[in-house]
């Protein structure tokens, strides 16, 4: 199949609700690449932590994409394979998701990061504490928006999909799958990331962590992504028909 083939099968195969997630997902995602050449100098010239060479790539490695590559795998899953994706999948991406979401807005997320905030923080540093800095973590501005998009609507719109995969989706039996998916990063692509290029991603996995610390990354991951798989299976159909009778009742109605 050509890649004209198959962006003219997306158009005909997938649905308007399909097709704006696909989308949507690739504008998150293009999101990082935008800020990173927006402070393209201080990756080229300040940091530390990566070869500059990398810089291009680092935007696709992060937990977070991972779980937004497997939801466009399922989306595209009947262009590709010419048969819907077994219902099983459509959990194990939810429980990915939703435990990514959890971690960031948890684990990650820290208001100076962003705007006033961030600038005041950055004024309070020495030179000889931002050099310091920039040998073990990445510090440049952010958009709030970019961390929010990337970790709020995939997950509230891949819920309608969950939904329609029916019962078996989060089926106890597969609770295992999303954790299985959170190991299979860190080894695939974290692990060899770090070795290649020095750099940690996240805070809890810098250098300047313990072993002990870093190690409470894997329990964390394991952790969210059960969570999360546990949500879509007590909560995920409540949320679904919620929204719907909402639609209905603000006069929308219709299938979402």
């Amino acid at each position: 199949m050509g890649l004209t083939e198959f962006i003219s099968r997306c158009s005909t195969e997938l649905s308007p609700y399909d097709q704006f997630y696909v989308i949507l997902t690739i504008f998150s995602r293009s999101l990082a690449w935008v800020e990173m050449f927006r402070n393209w100098p201080y990756f080229r010239d300040e940091q530390k932590v990566f070869p500059v060479w990398l810089a291009g790539v680092r935007p696709l490695v992060f937990f977070t994409c991972s779980s937004h590559y497997l939801s466009i795998l399922y989306v595209l899953w009947p262009v590709i394979f010419g048969e819907p994706a077994p219902a099983s999948t459509a959990g194990f991406v939810f429980g990915v998701l939703c435990g990514v979401t959890i971690g960031f807005w948890v684990f990650v997320y820290d208001a100076d990061d962003y705007g006033i905030a961030y600038t005041r923080a950055q004024k309070k540093l020495t030179k000889k504490q931002k050099a310091a800095s920039n040998k073990i973590k990445l510090t440049y501005p952010t958009w709030y928006f970019t961390d929010w998009v990337n970790h709020c609507p995939m997950l509230v719109l891949f819920s309608k999909m969950a939904y329609d995969a029916g019962e078996e989706a989060f089926a106890w039996k597969n609770i295992w799958l999303a954790p299985a998916w959170g190991l299979t990063w860190l080894a695939v692509i974290f692990v060899p990331w770090r070795l290649i290029g020095g750099d940690a991603l996240y805070a809890d996995l810098r250098d300047d962590k313990s072993f002990g610390h870093k190690a409470t990354v894997v329990v964390k991951l394991i952790v969210i992504t059960m969570v999360g798989f546990t949500i879509g299976h007590f909560v995920n159909a409540l949320f679904v028909e919620s929204v719907q009778k909402v639609l209905n009742l603000v006069g929308v109605g219709g299938e979402l």
